[in-house]
């Protein structure tokens, strides 16, 4: 795709480099072999003896022109190709606004891996100070091998969903290496974007909105080198002619003919045109202006959508805190009743968990915050 702006620029380069040569001379040749049966008169002076013509002839047509104003064409046909050079690169940046779509969906794909893995690490750390701890009670006699077992089982459940997350982070680095080329693999560390309170104030730079004033440009672009069609061409014309065997005037022969000249051409036909062409140029910025209005309420109603999700995003997360530090404090309780002999293991085993979840909800609901402001700048072409 990036291959490609290079490519339109080009073409539109040598495009216009050949409009311009419509003011190099035009050179035409003619030749004709023909058997004259009649209608080349010769001329005989009075006493002399008529010359001698053959029927037989071949005439030569050679033309030169050089254009001296065309009415504007070439100036407007130059206007044309680079508005559509223009079209054809806003078109191509639509594409590129599709495509980091799809990386931001990998990357914060990885974000949330990242954050996941994380939180399994230290809940991972936990359970394995849990189950040192119990195995001493259990050497000492004090707690029974079935209490050991839970929380190893416990902890084989946790690297369980660590090795999961790690598939799945290493699926999308995968995935998002080969579509940016570039190499990624597992030690590869992303940057986790910082939140931002003016998410929301960069003006609406979506690429579309480039396309629809490269579309207006090209039509009227377009309309303009329809009028060039009203104007006379004006230029210098040379002809010269060629006959052999020479024409017989009288005593004299005619074996060539040159001319030159300024010529003037003016077709008609453009004025009968222009004023439907002038009501169809109106109607395609309409149609154009059309599908922008159309574009910018559909792209209103994702944003307003991307504002909820974001302002839901924010309610959501500052209730986590207070949630994990509830759970912290019950897994708490719950360790000293464990000590105490008042529950038994997988009570507590319950209470970590419900604490690992809180983190992990926690983790989870910081990267749907970002996520949401990032889908907010990519609807808003930022």
């Amino acid at each position: 795709m990036i291959a490609q702006y290079d490519l339109i620029a080009k073409t539109a380069e040598y495009t216009i480099a050949n409009a311009n040569k419509a003011y190099l001379p035009q050179v035409s040749l003619t030749g004709i072999g023909a058997y004259i049966i009649s209608g080349l008169p010769t001329m005989t002076l009075p006493g002399s003896a008529p010359p001698a013509n053959d029927d037989l002839k071949f005439i030569g047509l050679g033309q030169v022109n050089q254009q001296l104003w065309d009415g504007g064409a070439t100036s407007a046909n130059k206007r044309v190709i680079a508005a559509g050079a223009a079209v054809d690169s806003a078109k191509l940046e639509v594409r590129f606004h599709q495509l980091r779509e799809r990386v931001d969906q990998l990357f914060f794909g990885i974000l949330l891996a990242d954050a996941q893995i994380a939180q399994l690490g230290r809940s991972d750390s936990t359970l394995q100070r849990s189950l040192d701890k119990i195995t001493l009670l259990k050497e000492n006699g004090t707690v029974y091998q079935p209490d050991v077992d839970e929380v190893h089982a416990e902890l084989l459940k946790l690297h369980q969903r660590k090795i999961e997350f790690a598939y799945v982070r290493s699926g999308y680095v995968d995935m998002l290496s080969y579509l940016i080329g570039e190499p990624l693999d597992s030690t590869t560390v992303l940057q986790r974007p910082a939140v931002r309170e003016d998410f929301a104030s960069a003006p609406d730079q979506r690429p579309e909105l480039g396309t629809f004033t490269a579309q207006r440009e090209m039509a009227t672009s377009q309309f303009q080198l329809g009028k060039t069609s009203l104007m006379p061409r004006v230029g210098l014309l040379g002809t010269g002619l060629l006959f052999a065997p020479a024409l017989g005037f009288g005593t004299s022969e005619i074996s060539s003919l040159a001319l030159a000249g300024i010529s003037l051409s003016w077709n008609t036909s453009g004025l009968y045109r222009h004023a439907n062409d002038r009501k169809l140029h109106e109607l395609q910025l309409a149609r154009i202006a059309n599908e922008e209005s159309s574009f910018r309420f559909a792209n209103g109603l994702d944003l307003r959508r991307d504002d909820q999700e974001v302002r839901k995003a924010r309610a959501i997360l500052a209730a986590d805190e207070g949630i994990v530090a509830l759970r912290a404090r019950i897994a708490d309780a719950y360790q000293l009743k464990y000590d105490n002999g008042l529950c038994a293991m997988n009570d507590l085993i319950d209470a970590l968990s419900e604490v690992d979840e809180a983190r992990s909800d926690k983790a989870l609901h910081e990267i749907q915050l970002l996520l949401a402001m990032q889908h907010y700048a990519t609807d808003n072409g930022n």
